[in-house]
């Protein structure tokens, strides 16, 4: 099999994507539907990977447009193969990660919408350090349902930003934060709006971490 010598990350991380698939460049290609010229390009280095390619790429040989792009390039190809990362799988980079925007919620009662498809699917930056959250309860509802996952950084956060808060006494939840007492506390609030919850307050002092909620993952 000949998967050719790259001297660029990109290059390195789709060639080792193909060894662990087993699949030679004119396999790839076929697969592709490209010409082989182009899917060499790339592994060289002569030629970028467009948004349509790294579709491509997805769609037909699951390897993943983040990983291929920005990913660690000190993971095992092995371990790696298909470079799909599960929610337990450490995913490591130096920059900043670019995941698909495929719609857009508002957690604000006043539209009566909060879900809008994004056709087709554009790509943003997610700034370092963002996490992925687990929901569990309703209290995020309807911005995300129980099972799934939110993305959180711990940046400076607003009046009425969502919130995820892990306390020191153990309480975590997902709420809508309004400051209190010159930034010294704040009031938590649900955005559920077909059950009323009173409002929880904290102490800034008693707060272990405070993430912005800046998207959901479906």
């Amino acid at each position: 099999m000949s998967t050719g010598k790259s001297g660029n990350p990109v290059g390195r991380r789709l060639a080792a994507a193909l060894a662990a698939q087993e699949m030679t460049q004119t396999e790839a290609a076929g697969r592709l539907h490209v010409p082989l010229s182009t899917l060499n390009g790339i592994l060289r280095g002569r030629q970028g990977v467009t948004q349509t390619m790294a579709e491509l790429l997805r769609d037909n040989l699951g390897i993943d447009p983040s990983w291929l792009l920005f990913g660690d390039e000190a993971a095992d190809p092995a371990s790696t193969a298909g470079c799909v990362h599960d929610a337990d799988g450490h995913y490591t980079t130096v920059r900043p990660i670019r995941v698909p925007l495929v719609g857009r919620v508002s957690a604000n009662p006043a539209p009566d919408v909060i879900w809008e498809a994004v056709e087709p699917p554009e790509y943003r930056e997610l700034p370092r350090g963002a996490v992925a959250l687990e929901v569990r309860g309703d209290s995020m509802r309807p911005v995300a349902m129980p099972g799934q996952a939110v993305i959180a950084v711990e940046l400076p956060i607003e009046n009425g930003d969502l919130a995820a808060v892990e306390l020191k006494d153990g309480r975590q939840m997902f709420k809508r934060w309004w400051w209190r007492e010159g930034r010294r506390a704040a009031i938590l609030e649900s955005v559920r709006r077909e059950a009323i919850e009173p409002p929880v307050p904290v102490r800034l002092r008693d707060c272990l971490h405070v993430w912005k909620v800046i998207g959901v993952l479906f």
